[in-house]
């Protein structure tokens, strides 16, 4: 067998490019930075790969940061034309938990840098980084022209002005965004209207409308509810560019509690993580629906307990949404799914324009005579079931009919 030299440039630098973890980091122990320690060739290859170079998550603390500064300024312009991402975690003092440490005012220019010496070429940051590390950040002169995609971790923002977040304000193509926290949105700056994605986690119910306001032109919302309840909520505008909804939460009441202020007139598609069978008693759908005047085609159902599942929990579910057509079930429990299949089967007035089931992960056995049995059962309506999909570790994937 010749040599991996041997081969041709292009063929090394997809194998290269396959070599790759998932956040690269500067790691002399993984790509890019082995592939370019093997050999003097193999070096060049790597180097002149600017795929290798276009991703880096960096773990920072007070005796690193300035290091981090030289390592970006070797590693970035590799990338050459390519669109840019970086992640920056930072640790201070020891401590484990990143919200916990507080920056010192000679980090704080570092921690610029690092972000404002290639600010036009980053199209995806990550920041894992306290509070007011993040509030003291300077904003570079020229903005972030590419940045497409903004992830913060942050810990709890206090809701004044004197802590006012405005580093990414000058952002012209951003258009999503990911918040880790559990205060509120109002002391961060950002172009507000531009966003069409936004994935909020661990927010209360008051806190997760405030920033609903602020996005008239969301198209994809997500959310993980804190159970804190708090202050009576104000519900926002219509959203009237909303298709996909998803809400995970554990506890038994928030569900209705976010719902029942929303007014979401293009949903398309809904997805919903219960905890307990009861929620599903206790969201107010047909509300939600009517109020809306949505037609919803696409509900995701997942039951990460194993309490029983109801007829009467799968119906009040199912029966507003007549214009539903795919049905998702994920991570559910046979015992708990198949109750919802015995009542679509005998029911055949519920969800009349469901042409799709798709079941992904299911723990246990679903019996294909069932499966078998929904579709013939459903082959005389106006609008028939043409696929169900079972995609499960045991049995394996199969597809009806």
């Amino acid at each position: 067998m010749p040599p991996l030299t041997a081969l041709p440039f292009d063929i090394i630098s997809q194998i290269f490019v396959r070599c790759l973890p998932e956040d690269p980091s500067p790691s002399p122990t993984e790509a890019p930075l082995l592939l370019a320690r093997i050999c003097r060739e193999l070096r060049d290859v790597a180097l002149a790969t600017h795929h290798l170079w276009d991703t880096l998550d960096v773990e920072i603390n007070p005796k690193t940061i300035a290091s981090k500064v030289l390592l970006l300024e070797a590693w970035v312009p590799r990338a050459g034309n390519l669109p840019r991402s970086i992640g920056l975690t930072y640790h201070g003092g020891g401590r484990s938990q990143v919200h916990d440490v507080m920056l010192s005012r000679n980090e704080i220019p570092l921690l610029s840098t690092l972000l404002a010496r290639y600010a036009p070429h980053w199209t995806v940051v990550n920041l894992h980084i306290p509070m007011l590390g993040l509030t003291r950040l300077h904003p570079p002169a020229e903005g972030f022209a590419s940045l497409r995609k903004l992830v913060l971790d942050c810990g709890s923002f206090p809701e004044d002005k004197e802590n006012e977040f405005c580093a990414f304000l000058d952002s012209p193509r951003l258009r999503e965004l990911h918040i880790i926290s559990r205060g509120s949105v109002k002391p961060i700056s950002l172009p507000w209207a531009q966003l069409t994605i936004l994935r909020l986690d661990n927010p209360t119910v008051v806190q997760s409308l405030e920033a609903l306001v602020l996005v008239p032109n969301l198209v994809k919302f997500t959310c993980r509810v804190s159970p804190v309840i708090g202050r009576t909520p104000l519900a926002p505008p219509p959203l009237a560019h909303l298709e996909s909804l998803a809400l995970v939460l554990s506890e038994r009441h928030a569900y209705p509690l976010l719902l029942q202020y929303l007014t979401v007139p293009a949903l398309l598609h809904l997805a919903l993580d219960f905890h307990d069978p009861q929620q599903m008693m206790a969201l107010e759908l047909p509300a939600l629906i009517t109020r809306s005047r949505c037609s919803l085609r696409r509900l995701s159902v997942k039951l990460t307990s194993r309490r029983e599942c109801t007829e009467a929990h799968y119906r009040e579910l199912f029966h507003p949404l007549h214009s539903l057509e795919e049905l998702e079930f994920i991570e559910m429990h046979a015992v708990a799914l198949e109750t919802g299949l015995h009542l679509l089967k005998a029911h055949p007035e519920l969800l009349p324009n469901l042409t799709t089931v798709n079941i992904e992960q299911v723990d246990g056995f679903v019996d294909p005579a069932l499966l078998a049995d929904l579709v013939d059962s459903r082959r005389h309506s106006p609008v028939q079931l043409k696929t169900v999909k079972v995609s499960s570790p045991s049995p394996p994937e199969y597809m009806m009919p």
